[in-house]
């Protein structure tokens, strides 16, 4: 009697643990398109911005084509699919450049405070948010890495699939118009 319930327990429990898996994999989409919003708020306020110096603003143009970048590589990186483990380092990878050069932004445009002040914060933000939860502790591009095994697999089909799309082709419109903003 035993033996039947345990077989009958470790398949339910199995299934719950798929559910959870499946219910919570969307949750990085959501991530990814916010921080694509925040991309798309920022970019308008710093195109119509007066008395930004160009070199200030070259280099918010240069932050915006970054997370641009490195929310399309999010983006690839979910279309793709892998292990949890996989997916995490690539998703620090992609990400950490951009988070990195937050502070160097932010002390440059400080001055300038308001909205672009904001935008940038908001996006670092989200970028964050990306990484605390589905990043990999690296702290140093250099640092040693696990080995890319562990965890359950991403795999998107469907609605997902289109979310992930959309999202790469909002990153690529981003682009072309910060090499617009920059002519």
């Amino acid at each position: 009697m035993r033996k039947i319930r345990l077989l009958l327990v470790i398949p339910c429990v199995l299934l719950a643990a798929l559910v959870c898996v499946s219910c919570s994999q969307p949750q990085i989409i959501t991530a990814t398109e916010t921080a694509i919003t925040a991309v798309e708020i920022a970019l308008p306020l710093v195109s119509t911005a007066a008395g930004i110096p160009p070199a200030t603003l070259n280099m918010i143009l240069d932050y915006l084509q970054s997370a641009s970048v490195g929310l399309d590589k999010v983006a690839t990186i979910l279309a793709v699919g892998g292990t949890q483990t996989y997916v995490a380092e690539q998703i620090t990878l992609a990400l950490a450049g951009t988070i990195n050069q937050d502070p160097v932004i932010l002390a440059q445009i400080g001055p300038l405070g308001g909205a672009i002040v904001q935008a940038i914060q908001a996006i670092t933000k989200d970028l964050e948010s990306i990484l605390l939860q589905y990043g990999t502790p690296i702290t140093a591009p250099n640092a040693p890495r696990k080995a890319a095994s562990g965890g359950h697999v991403y795999h998107f089909q469907g609605a997902d699939m289109v979310r992930i799309e959309a999202a790469r082709a909002r990153t690529e419109a981003l682009r072309a118009r910060i090499a617009a903003i920059r002519k």
